[in-house]
């Protein structure tokens, strides 16, 4: 993570020619400053990009240092941690939860379905035998309680990703 920039560190740029100004954009926006090119590096506007990063930026003596805006905000500092992978293993998450949720209500329906055919076949009514009282009913639950189960670890590995 960037924690300070020591421009001792890099070679004098003292007397060297700039080759090319080019255009920094941060999220499409173009920065105030141009960064140029020397000796085939480019050289950033810190300040800007810095700010835009979350970090505080400041100069003193030879060095400029950048301090992160985000320590010890939960849920905002992940020292080694890709946002963008912490994003996508949410998305794929919610949408594992989506289809459990999805196969839930088509096993409740199917459920529903069958009270009432049970309900209305004069074979199973006139004997009092409810789809409640049937193995399949009794497996379709127990598949539905598994499918809870997997949400609520599911979700909770949404938090989990959430505070980090």
């Amino acid at each position: 993570m960037l924690n300070r920039l020591l421009l001792a560190a890099a070679p004098t740029l003292v007397g060297k020619k700039v080759a090319k100004e080019v255009t920094v954009r941060i999220d499409g926006e173009p920065t105030k400053n141009k960064a140029i090119i020397v000796n085939g590096v480019t050289y950033a506007p810190v300040r800007e990009i810095g700010e835009s990063s979350g970090y505080d930026v400041s100069y003193s003596g030879s060095v400029v240092d950048l301090e992160s805006t985000t320590k010890g905000v939960p849920g905002l500092e992940v020292p080694g941690f890709d946002d963008t992978v912490r994003t996508e293993q949410i998305a794929q998450r919610d949408k594992a939860i989506e289809v459990h949720e999805a196969e839930i209500a088509r096993l409740q329906q199917g459920i529903d379905y069958n009270v009432q055919m049970y309900a209305e076949i004069p074979m199973y009514r006139d004997t009092g035998l409810k789809y409640q009282d049937t193995d399949s009913y009794k497996e379709t639950v127990e598949r539905i309680k598994v499918l809870d189960a997997k949400i609520v670890e599911l979700q909770k590995e949404i938090e989990q990703l959430r505070i980090k």
